[in-house]
């Protein structure tokens, strides 16, 4: 997707990302895509340092990385995130004020803030700076917007000025409220009515996401634009729901398309890439689970029973440390373990044949970008209903449920039928042809791409 601001014009763009893996991606993405097309704006890109570190460097001479996000190092990762949450919005100010001052005073005309953040509307107004939102997930988006009525149709709403009575929140106890309702549809939102109850992405209902619930329903229809990683007719009841309820909705995915990838020297490019070119077409298994998410050591020992189970080579891009313990790479070069893959370059290449991911939606716009059918293992947030989507509304791919499915035999099994059986070659098939449509999204005068034009005169002014 190429496309020019023409309007001389001097916007401070300031985007802002939740310092949490492909949250920080994906919002630099935009950000470059943003500073090519709009060279007389000046674009900062704003999260913790650790994040910053993590984008690979950029040579865009109008793009300004500033790490002025505090996050705490003590603790998990997720404590960690919770006491940024805390933080918000004293925090983001602090940010934005930062930026301004690296830049000698120029205002911030526009902010492009993470979705995870709607405290950021409220300062934008205060700023009086334009404010745009990227979405995340669609589907997360969604669910969010419509949580009082999930509350209300399945009893778990914590609102007391609707009158709504909290219950337990959970779906493995007996005596739990929801449990009974987890295999049923949620047919009375069209745009989530393929996925069951138990689909719905987790922090829904329980009170401890009341603040971003409450945020997203507030703020998401008052932002100039809501930006999603995702393409114009991928999913039809979705654009219309979230046409109907946003001020602009602008599907411009997938955005790993919005601007040319940059070739890089990585170690693990040297590894990953000539190792993948001596295989043979469709015939490797690639293994990732984000940044944040991974099984837990039992299954970490199913899945590399499961994979040298399946004869299939396999490219697994997981840390040292989590690896089981006494595990040894397949014999004879099939197997090849990384601490990190270039996943864009990795599922981009011919001989990649399934997918084994946590469901991640950005992971799941890389696999259809990439034409790979997916074995989908999720564990929290949106992965659920969009390994749902994945398996059952569009048909590329398997969902590993829990039971015994995550079980050597069935991750082997589930391998099996993307690989070999004529099921997982209609799969393939019916990715590939995702995988054009995408293009044809990110081609000139293609959805994504006219989207992707109405951002850029949206947040230059």
């Amino acid at each position: 997707m190429s496309a020019t601001h023409d309007k001389p014009c001097r916007p401070h763009i300031a985007v802002v990302a939740f310092p949490m893996g492909s949250h920080v991606h994906t919002l630099f993405t935009i950000a470059k895509a943003l500073a090519l097309a709009a060279p007389a704006a000046t674009v900062s890109f704003i999260t913790s340092a650790s994040s910053v570190a993590s984008p690979p460097p950029s040579p865009i001479a109008n793009l300004r990385l500033v790490p002025a996000l505090e996050v705490s190092s003590a603790g998990t990762p997720g404590e960690q995130l919770s006491k940024f949450v805390r933080a918000m919005p004293g925090n983001l100010r602090a940010g934005l004020e930062e930026a301004v001052s690296r830049e000698d005073g120029l205002r911030v005309s526009c902010i492009v803030s993470d979705g995870m953040m709607p405290e950021l509307g409220e300062v934008a107004r205060e700023m009086g700076a334009v404010w745009v939102v990227d979405g995340c997930a669609p589907v997360m988006a969604v669910s969010l917007l419509h949580a009082y009525e999930l509350r209300e149709a399945f009893g778990s709403a914590v609102d007391d000025a609707r009158g709504i009575t909290p219950k337990p929140l959970c779906f493995n106890s007996s005596n739990c409220n929801l449990l009974s309702f987890s295999e049923e549809l949620v047919s009375f939102v069209p745009s989530l009515s393929s996925l069951r109850v138990r689909d719905i992405p987790d922090f829904i209902f329980p009170p401890t996401h009341d603040h971003l619930i409450a945020g997203t329903i507030k703020e998401y229809p008052k932002a100039a634009a809501v930006v999603f990683n995702t393409f114009q007719g991928l999913e039809p009841l979705i654009d219309a729901d979230l046409t109907s309820m946003l001020t602009k909705y602008l599907p411009i995915g997938p955005t790993k398309l919005l601007t040319p990838r940059a070739e890089t020297e990585a170690e693990a490019d040297r590894l990953c890439i000539p190792w993948l070119d001596r295989q043979r077409a469709a015939s490797v298994v690639y293994v990732s689970f984000g940044t944040f998410n991974a099984p837990s050591q039992r299954g970490l020992v199913e899945l590399a029973r499961g994979l040298e189970a399946s004869g299939h080579p396999y490219l697994w891009s997981i840390k040292p440390e989590m690896l089981p313990k006494g595990f040894v790479v397949g014999g004879g070069g099939r197997g090849l373990v990384v601490d990190w893959a270039p996943q864009e370059r990795v599922l981009g290449h011919p001989a990649v044949g399934a997918f084994l991911t946590h469901c991640g939606w950005n992971s799941v716009m890389e696999g259809i970008s990439g034409g790979v059918p997916m074995v989908c293992w999720p564990f929290r947030w949106d992965q659920m209903a969009n390994a749902r989507t994945v398996s059952r509304v569009h048909g590329i791919g398997v969902t590993l449920e829990e039971g015994g499915d995550v079980a050597e035999g069935g991750i082997a099994k589930a391998l099996k039928t993307v690989m070999e059986e004529e099921e997982g070659a209609a799969m393939r098939a019916r990715v590939k042809m995702l995988k054009a449509r995408a293009e044809e999204a990110v081609a000139p005068g293609g959805s994504s791409s006219e989207n992707f034009k109405t951002l850029l005169d949206i947040v230059c002014g």
